[in-house]
């Protein structure tokens, strides 16, 4: 579709008063690489970088690689993050069903703690 910038690229040319918004193949692939992106966490300056050097063509495989490479590692530590979170929950799933079964007393409710003075 010729060349093409961030601001004209992805979308399929139509004005935006349509309503509904209509889009091509193309723009669909481009709306679908941005979601993708952007839940990955990636700022949405990085996605218009990404987008721009896209655009550019193949050159820019080692700099929109080097992007990708930045946002897994950032996606990875998330992992860890949320897989240390799951633990947790799962943990207290095991510590209140032990207490429902047996009975035994809520040890790990910070309002049954002794009281620790600040400062």
């Amino acid at each position: 579709m010729g060349s093409r910038s961030w601001y004209n690229g992805p979308y399929d040319g139509r004005t935006f008063k349509a309503c509904p918004r209509l889009f091509d193949g193309e723009a669909l692939n481009w709306l679908t690489g941005v979601k993708y992106l952007r839940d990955s966490g990636m700022s949405l300056d990085s996605i218009k970088e990404y987008v721009e050097l896209c655009l550019e063509g193949d050159s820019t495989i080692p700099k929109r690689c080097d992007i990708i490479r930045t946002q897994r590692e950032k996606v990875r530590a998330q992992l860890e993050e949320a897989k240390r979170r799951l633990q947790y929950m799962n943990h207290k799933i095991e510590l209140y069903q032990t207490i429902m079964e047996k009975g035994t007393p809520d040890t790990m409710n910070p309002g049954k703690w002794p009281a620790r003075s600040v400062g």
